[in-house]
C-alpha cells in the first residue's frame, strides 16, 4: 500500500512561505539504499543515452 503523505516517493515538500523545503517522508523515512541505487542506475543509463544521441546529432548536422 502506498503512503498517503509522499505517494511512494519518500520525499515530502513543504511550503515555508518564501520557498519550498523537501525532506524525507515522516511515515516512510528516507529512501532505502537498494531502491536509491536502482533509481540512480536508471538515471545514469538515460543520461548516457541522451549524451550519446546528442553527440550523434551534432555529427549528422555537418
Amino acid at each position: 500500500m502506498m503512503c498517503n503523505l509522499c505517494n511512494g516517493t519518500y520525499v515530502v515538500t513543504n511550503d515555508i512561505g518564501f520557498g519550498w523545503m523537501k525532506q524525507p517522508c515522516l511515515k516512510c523515512g528516507p529512501m532505502p539504499e537498494e531502491i536509491w541505487k536502482k533509481k540512480h542506475a536508471s538515471f545514469k543509463k538515460r543520461l548516457h543515452e541522451a549524451m550519446r544521441q546528442a553527440e550523434l546529432v551534432g555529427k549528422d548536422a555537418s
